[in-house]
């Protein structure tokens, strides 16, 4: 227990790895009312749990191989859209693949009583692998490693309820303009970007990563 966001079992000749995580997409439901998009920010919200998991798998340096996808709602008509229209397990299942894993189903408990419409809770889990061995990220930074910044698109899926907080105070709430052109809450909902190509990609480019531990949820 010393922050690792990835659970590991350990093989003859690698790691298998695996993350669970889940988040209600507040800042989605609040925008619903008088936002257009507001229902596609619930498929958004979807994919970024998987962005969340796979990118909780890649700092230990497992690569995602399947992921499932589990919504707890208060009412099951929330979750079901035209065949055509944006649902969050489709916005799981379109951004896996992303990560270079599969779907492996899931589920959708109606608990009446304990998750009260219209919230929504999304979650997740996956599971990754480390092969050959070596290539496990460890927490050995040491004095002369170099410090690599990967862009994000914002703030992502961490620090979220301090920007409910901000937008209470904005004029416009979510709707605030903001100076990309966006409103404030457009800009919360950017979808959080994937990293695992770049763990990937670290062998060929004879890249040897090091990462420090951070409390849980950071």
């Amino acid at each position: 227990m010393r922050g690792e966001s990835a659970y590991l079992l350990e093989a003859e000749d690698h790691y298998l790895a695996h993350v669970e995580e889940g988040w209600e997409p507040r800042i989605s439901r609040l925008m619903r009312s008088g936002w257009p998009a507001g229902v596609v920010s619930i498929a958004k919200s979807a994919s970024d749990t998987v962005a969340t998991i796979v990118n909780d798998l890649i700092t230990c340096g497992a690569l995602p191989v399947s992921g499932r996808h589990a919504r707890r709602c208060g009412r099951f008509q929330l979750v079901r859209r035209r065949s055509t229209g944006p649902t969050p397990g489709r916005g799981f299942c379109r951004r896996l693949p992303q990560a270079g894993a599969v779907w492996g189903g899931g589920e959708t408990p109606t608990l009446r009583g304990i998750v009260e419409a219209p919230a929504i809770v999304l979650a997740g889990s996956a599971v990754g692998r480390i092969a050959p061995k070596n290539l496990r990220i460890t927490g050995d930074v040491h004095d002369g490693d170099a410090i690599i910044f990967l862009a994000s698109s914002g703030v992502q899926t961490n620090g979220l309820t301090l920007c409910r907080k901000i937008a209470d105070q904005l004029p416009q709430g979510y709707q605030t303009p903001v100076e990309t052109g966006r409103t404030y809450g457009e800009a919360l909902l950017a979808p959080s970007v994937i990293y695992v190509a770049f763990v990937r990609g670290m062998p060929a480019a004879r890249i040897t990563a090091h990462s420090g531990h951070a409390a849980e949820g950071s």
